[in-house]
C-alpha cells in the first residue's frame, strides 16, 4: 500500500442493504483497535461481538461469549503504568457487578507490555487501574499459553463479591 486509504462499497442483495466502509493502511490503526485484533487472534474459541456505543455511556467495548459463558469487556490502552475508568463506566461496572454479571477491564499497558485483566467489581473500587492490582496479568504480544490462561480468567475466575452500597458518578 501506499499510505493512502481505500474505500469499498458493497450492496448486499440479500438484505437489500448498502454497506460502506474504508480501510486504512496499518500506521493509522489505533492502538485499542490493534489490542482489539490480538485479542480476537488469540481467543478465536469465543464468539466476540465489538460495541461501538456512543448512545449510552459507560457500556464496555465488547461482548464475549463461550459455552454458555457470557461476560463484557472493556479495552483500555495507557502509555504509562495506570488508567482511570469514566465515572459512566464504573457506575455500569458496578451495576453490572451487583447483579452478577461476568465483567471485566483488559488494560494494556504500552510502557511494561503487559495485558492486565480486573473483574469489575474490583476495578470500580480503585482510583486508578495498575498492573499490580490485576487478577491475571501476561506479557504482549504473549505465547498462545498465556492467552488460554487469559481466557480461563474470563470465563471462570471466581469473581468478587458483588459491590453492596450504590455508585453515583461525580458530575
Amino acid at each position: 500500500m501506499d499510505g493512502s486509504w481505500f474505500s469499498f462499497n458493497c450492496w448486499f442483495e440479500a438484505f437489500n442493504y448498502n454497506y460502506s466502509f474504508v480501510i486504512y493502511p496499518n500506521d493509522v490503526v489505533k492502538p485499542e483497535t490493534k489490542y482489539w485484533n490480538t485479542i480476537k487472534k488469540n481467543m478465536p474459541d469465543i464468539f466476540w461481538t465489538r460495541i461501538e456505543n456512543w448512545a449510552v455511556p459507560g457500556v464496555p467495548d465488547c461482548y464475549g461469549c463461550k459455552d454458555g459463558v457470557m461476560f463484557w469487556v472493556e479495552l483500555k490502552i495507557t502509555k504509562d503504568k495506570k488508567v482511570k475508568l469514566s465515572p459512566f463506566q464504573k457506575a455500569w461496572h458496578f451495576n453490572h457487578a451487583k447483579q452478577g454479571g461476568r465483567s471485566f477491564i483488559m488494560l494494556h499497558s504500552l510502557a511494561e507490555s503487559l495485558s492486565c485483566i480486573f473483574p469489575s467489581s474490583i476495578a470500580v473500587s480503585h482510583a486508578a487501574l495498575t498492573s499490580s492490582i490485576a487478577s491475571y496479568t501476561h506479557v504482549v504480544p504473549g505465547d498462545p499459553s498465556s492467552w488460554q490462561r487469559a481466557q480461563r480468567e474470563l470465563l471462570h475466575c471466581p469473581l468478587p463479591p458483588s459491590p453492596q452500597k450504590p455508585y453515583i458518578p461525580s458530575k
